[in-house]
């Protein structure tokens, strides 16, 4: 499902590694200053998200095996998300962990909390644009001196690109919103499935199939 959303992107914006770079990314977005304080009591029961908790290139987190501040005892400083925001692991940037979060939480440091500034784009054109092949190209040729690679804020802020209209964006958010729904049913098939099947387990082993 998300290779059809990839799809989509360049069938209605084209091969942006062919086309003229008119935009900076941080025309259109803005890389949040969020560090906080985990230790504080308003942050222990907040879910706390780091980039094992995103499977490259799915676009998504894994809530199923995220757990809270708390439980995992974090005490170092940790960004702050919000819903709508995306989730961007700077780390192994060829790993190409993006997400775009549907709740509140805490992330780890080496994750940016990214924001679409309003006007300008939407968070669904923004996770599509920081997952596809061209940014990753210009994130290689960016982080592969390093010994472990890696993207700065600056370097985020520089990539260019041909940033089509907001009228555009948002028909492709509305055709990635039909792509979603599908990808809920799929994942709620599947835990079903996940159920159905630890069931038919236990009663096999208890000997009553």
């Amino acid at each position: 499902l998300t290779q059809i959303g990839q799809a989509i992107f360049y069938d209605m914006f084209g091969d942006l590694s062919q086309l003229a770079r008119t935009q900076g990314f941080a025309d259109i977005a803005a890389i949040q200053k969020s560090l906080v304080d985990p230790k504080l009591p308003e942050f222990r029961s907040k879910l706390h998200v780091g980039p094992e908790h995103i499977a490259s290139g799915s676009g998504a987190i894994d809530w199923r095996t995220v757990r809270t501040i708390k439980e995992d005892r974090v005490i170092s400083g940790k960004n702050r998300f919000s819903l709508g925001d995306i989730i961007y692991s700077k780390i192994r940037p060829y790993l190409n962990k993006v997400a775009l979060a549907d709740r509140d939480g805490l992330c780890s440091a080496d994750m940016y909390v990214i924001q679409p500034i309003d006007g300008k784009t939407n968070a669904q054109f923004l996770r599509t644009l920081l997952m596809g092949r061209d940014f990753l190209a210009y994130a290689e040729t960016c982080s592969n001196r390093a010994n472990i690679p890696k993207l700065n804020r600056k370097q985020v802020e520089g990539y260019r690109f041909n940033c089509p209209s907001l009228e555009k964006q948002n028909e492709f958010a509305e055709r990635l919103g039909e792509i979603a729904q599908l990808e809920k049913t799929n994942m709620a098939s599947a835990d079903e499935f996940a159920i159905l099947f630890r069931s038919l387990q236990h009663r096999a082993f208890q000997g009553k199939l």
